[in-house]
């Protein structure tokens, strides 16, 4: 709890130093699609301006679907920071004619990229769903959750400070310091998180889609299966009867939900079991945080999960 203080404590002290990001000198517009490059970028971005967030109020890359004030943004942005078409296929055709002026986290070099995982606990095999819904994932070969590893995020705002120094040059020394104070706080940070799940490394459990591959490995915890591979899709009654036989033969300890996609079948699922409920954001959608969000969603998620399985 002090960590998560300290970090809203430094979000709101940044907010009252720069309360209308009014700076000396204009800085970049920038539009990043979901919050946690959101706030890696915020990070990099401090004391020069500040970026505009795409997706808000616990809105999905999964299944959004553009407005019209999105595409005036999108128009407007001098650099638009996006999770490549594994993750917002939404985005794809839109900014396919700004190739000058996007910048597809997923490319950079150095990310660590684990492939889908092909278990059928993990549903990638479970086509039971409706064929007629629209959604950008069926040829996904590579996991897009990718910004859930800590030295990934590190290589994230390295990417974002080269490139706001590429087009903003004045600012280039402060984007390259900042994002080097990011690495220095998650290479410090990362040991507590290693420390608080250590206990929990052998305690299965079930989250409601795969989005957590990245947390999962680098923690070293013991996810054992998701309720869906694409959670804008309902699962099947072959799928909960999949998912109620793998509690059983897992002694799975928790299953989580979350605020994007917080699957009502979860209450059914666990009746009259030990198993715990409890909830994930791999979004950290649930405050506008800025530079120390991503801090937040990192702690957040620790915390959940230890708490869930202190239950």
């Amino acid at each position: 709890m002090f960590k998560i203080a300290k970090y809203f404590f430094l979000a709101t002290l940044w907010a009252a130093l720069y309360p209308t990001c009014a700076f000396a000198t204009s800085s970049p517009t920038i539009m990043v699609s979901i919050k946690p490059f959101y706030n890696i970028c915020a990070r990099v971005m401090q004391s020069v301006g500040t970026p505009k967030l795409l997706l808000t109020k616990n809105a999905s890359p999964h299944d959004y679907q553009l407005k019209p004030s999105d595409a005036k943004l999108i128009d407007s942005s001098d650099l638009i920071i996006w999770g490549g078409p594994e993750l917002e296929g939404y985005l794809q055709k839109p900014i396919s004619s700004l190739a000058n002026r996007n910048l597809d986290l997923a490319t950079v070099p150095g990310l660590t990229l684990l492939p889908i995982r092909a278990s059928n606990n993990w549903e990638s095999h479970d086509h039971t769903h409706d064929h007629n819904h629209d959604h950008s994932h069926a040829h996904m070969v590579n996991d897009p959750h990718f910004w859930l590893d800590p030295d990934n995020a590190i290589i994230i705002a390295t990417a974002i400070a080269n490139r706001l120094a590429e087009i903003d040059p004045e600012h280039a020394q402060i984007y390259k310091a900042n994002a080097t104070e990011f690495s220095k706080e998650i290479n410090k940070d990362k040991s507590l998180w290693k420390k608080q799940l250590a206990t929990y490394k052998n305690k299965p459990y079930i989250v409601s889609h795969d989005a957590y591959q990245y947390f999962n490995k680098y923690f070293a915890l013991d996810g054992v299966g998701a309720i869906s591979l694409h959670p804008e899709i309902p699962p099947s009654v072959q799928r909960i009867q999949q998912i109620q036989a793998l509690l059983i033969a897992e002694q799975v300890s928790c299953i989580f939900s979350e605020p994007q996609f917080n699957y009502k079948i979860i209450d059914s699922l666990i009746a009259g079991t030990k198993v715990h409920k409890g909830q994930l954001d791999p979004l950290g959608q649930d405050k506008d945080i800025g530079p120390q969000g991503y801090f937040v969603l990192m702690q957040n998620l620790v915390q959940n999960f230890v708490t869930c399985n202190k239950s």
